[in-house]
């Protein structure tokens, strides 16, 4: 399948990187987010909703 395809079937219409991850990895190991427990987090685009 041709990225340009693929790229369709995405709802936020643009591939993730590693940063985006990193976004919320950087969240949950910060004091921020010390009292986020017991939770499964897709940084997807939206994938896990289809």
């Amino acid at each position: 399948m041709p990225p340009e395809a693929l790229l369709q079937k995405v709802p936020l219409r643009t591939f993730g990187e590693a940063a985006d991850v990193a976004e919320m990895v950087a969240l949950l190991a910060s004091d921020r987010g010390r009292w986020i427990t017991m939770h499964n987090y897709f940084v997807d685009g939206g994938m896990g909703a289809l």
